[in-house]
């Protein structure tokens, strides 16, 4: 009957030990699960984060005609000239480094920036016609400003490329909206540039071609970010 009886116990204890050992390896299997869940879904949110925070970014060349006032070492020098004309009623910039380049203008056609450069020598500034290029821009832009910095760069790479007198009709009905978004802080010289350029009231002087003036500031900001923000651009 001891032996009867410890023979049970034995069996019991055995009994015991594999539910123990059952309910370990289920835990364990479901915690190795959740584990695997937890994963997965770490794994995936990165990439739906950067997909919703990030644009393909595809800007054409741009090729323009402008009229060079000075060529200096010096960026002082530049900035001087710049001033200079400034104070003369023209509106110059730097669109260039070493060496620095000031210029006045932006055309479409070489034509038109010769007869820019007659109004300026009319004026006692010596100039003379340079071509400009910039080349075309495929890039992935990603970032939680990734939508405003493409549409501030696809905006200003219109109005460079499609080169007129005057706002073109389908900007200027939605200025208010570009001008009321908030883009980087890096691209707040841009930013400013594309403001001026959009408020520019149409060509009422055509001597002084004050929209196409504006259109060079925006060409030289929008050379120097995208120099400054993307390596592949020399």
């Amino acid at each position: 009957m001891k032996k009867n009886n410890g023979f049970k116990g034995l069996i019991t204890v055995f009994l015991v030990i594999i539910g123990i050992c059952g309910i370990g390896w289920f835990t364990w299997h479901l915690g190795g699960m959740f584990i695997g869940l937890v994963t997965a879904n770490t794994l995936k949110s990165p990439a739906k984060v950067q997909a919703a925070d990030s644009r393909i970014l595809d800007l054409p060349d741009i090729n323009l005609w402008t009229c060079q006032v000075g060529v200096f070492q010096d960026l002082k020098n530049a900035e001087n000239q710049v001033e200079f004309l400034r104070q003369k009623g023209w509106k110059a910039a730097i669109i260039s480094e070493d060496p620095y380049t000031v210029a006045i203008g932006a055309f479409a056609v070489k034509e038109d920036a010769l007869k820019f450069c007659d109004i300026l020598s009319g004026e006692d500034i010596n100039t003379w016609v340079r071509e400009e290029r910039f080349p075309a821009l495929h890039y992935k832009v990603k970032g939680k400003n990734a939508e405003e910095v493409s549409r501030v760069l696809t905006i200003s790479n219109s109005l460079l490329r499609d080169i007129g007198n005057s706002v073109p009709s389908e900007l200027a009905a939605a200025v208010e909206k570009i001008l009321a978004i908030e883009y980087p802080v890096d691209f707040a010289r841009l930013k400013d540039a594309l403001a001026e350029l959009l408020v520019t009231p149409g060509a009422k002087d055509k001597q002084k071609n004050i929209y196409n003036q504006n259109l060079l500031c925006l060409y030289a900001e929008y050379k120097q970010i995208i120099t400054e923000s993307f390596s592949n651009i020399k």
